[in-house]
């Protein structure tokens, strides 16, 4: 299994919640910095990223690739010890900041007053196993 986390055989199963999501953001602010990343963005390509303008395409390059490789799973599957049914579903553009992402889940969560711990968000680019594509999507 991976370092932490968990197998979940069902792609449908891979939700995260904002906790889980915030765990990986601050691992990559921290990682972007030791790092020194370089924005994926064809127009900023090999410039120096600031930890506050991390996309999805950043963190996936830079973070998720590593951290799922050796087991070929889910970034969930790193984060998570069980199964975690979705209650939301999350469409997102990966060019966006992370952190701007975060916020609107935090909104969200404040404006529905739901418990940031035990909702859960399915989520492509957490969800679905980068590895394993063609097996998640029909």
């Amino acid at each position: 299994t991976p370092r932490s986390g968990c197998r979940v055989k069902a792609t449908e199963k891979r939700a995260v919640s904002l906790p889980q999501l915030k765990r990986i953001y601050e691992v990559a602010r921290r990682l972007c910095v030791e790092e020194k990343w370089t924005s994926t963005d064809p127009k900023r390509e090999g410039q120096p990223l600031s930890p506050d303008d991390i996309t999805l395409y950043d963190l996936m390059k830079h973070l998720g690739n590593k951290a799922t490789e050796a087991e070929k799973v889910s970034l969930m599957e790193v984060v998570a010890r069980a199964e975690q049914p979705p209650e939301w579903f999350v469409s997102h553009w990966w060019g966006e900041c992370v952190k701007d992402f975060i916020a609107c889940i935090e909104g969200h969560l404040r404006d529905r007053q739901l418990p940031a711990a035990t909702t859960y968000y399915w989520i492509c680019a957490y969800g679905n196993n980068q590895w394993e594509l063609a097996d998640a999507i029909p």
